[in-house]
């Protein structure tokens, strides 16, 4: 007589539930107690939240009686919009709302040593809630992905100072509504000159306003393969002559080049253009 799926022992049903999505093992956790440590462990290593009340009642699960949970955390990417510290009253709701959840979000991640991936909309304003955050992010040493919105200060001073040694480095701008509240480039949010991350294999550099010039790239990730980058976060003037032998594959706007060339050959170009301007050619295709 053949053996069942619930016969088998929590090894082999480990590996099987490997094959799962984060969503499936979730579902499979729910049918019954045989499988469900096995297939919740597997749905709490790659998370996405995607609202500000997902991640404040995530976090509330992770930090309640099964404390251990936390330790399974392998990805968690954080996708949704917050307001600024300084566009809401410090005295109302809203902000001590806020202020509960980066302080709930800062308390997690301290119990995720393991954590890989980490991915953060509107990072800076999580940052301004609670500053504790960059100190935490800072002494994770086994992220190999780090995906970060809105470069200010804070957010500036984790990439600064962590000390992971991540292969994917992603820099995004605001979302453009929220760019007019936005200060412009200050200081104290660019990146220090003299980083190096040598382990970064792609870098994503799209936040257009405070970060460096593509010579200023090239020093403090001298490894990278696959550059993205836009054209208004490269030195504007004479083109400047970059060595930066590693790069084979640049995804850049159409301007990017008239500012810089690279001194070795790429061996793959792919020129994005906005929406914007591809709807202003169509009508002259016609």
């Amino acid at each position: 007589m053949p053996a069942s799926f619930l016969s088998l022992n929590d090894d082999v049903l480990a590996v099987l539930v490997s094959y799962l999505s984060s969503q499936d093992a979730r579902q499979l956790s729910y049918t019954t107690r045989a499988v469900h440590v096995v297939a919740a462990h597997r749905a709490l290593q790659f998370v996405s939240l995607r609202s500000f009340s997902t991640v404040v009642r995530f976090c509330a699960y992770m930090l309640g009686k099964m404390q251990h949970r936390v330790f399974a955390l392998r990805e968690l990417r954080i996708h949704c919009t917050i307001a600024r510290a300084s566009e809401v009253d410090t005295a109302s709701q809203t902000a001590e709302t806020y202020a509960k959840g980066a302080a709930s979000l800062v308390k997690m991640l301290e119990g995720a040593p393991r954590l890989r991936v980490f991915a953060l909309d509107c990072a800076e304003y999580w940052m301004e809630y609670q500053t504790r955050l960059v100190d935490v992010l800072c002494t994770m040493t086994h992220l190999t992905e780090v995906d970060i919105q809105v470069v200010g200060p804070h957010a500036a001073r984790f990439i600064n100072n962590m000390e992971a040694t991540p292969h994917k480095l992603i820099l995004r701008p605001p979302r453009r509504r929220d760019r007019r509240a936005w200060p412009t480039e200050t200081t104290d949010s660019r990146l220090n000159p003299e980083l190096r991350l040598p382990s970064v294999k792609y870098l994503a550099a799209t936040d257009c306003v405070n970060l460096p010039g593509a010579n200023f790239l090239a020093q403090m990730f001298p490894s990278t393969r696959s550059l993205d980058i836009r054209y208004e976060g490269i030195d504007h003037g004479q083109p400047v002559e970059l060595n930066w032998p590693t790069l084979e594959y640049v995804r850049a706007r159409g301007h990017a080049f008239a500012s810089w060339r690279n001194v070795s050959a790429i061996h793959l170009l792919e020129l994005a253009y906005p929406r914007w301007l591809l709807s202003m050619w169509q009508p002259l295709q016609q």
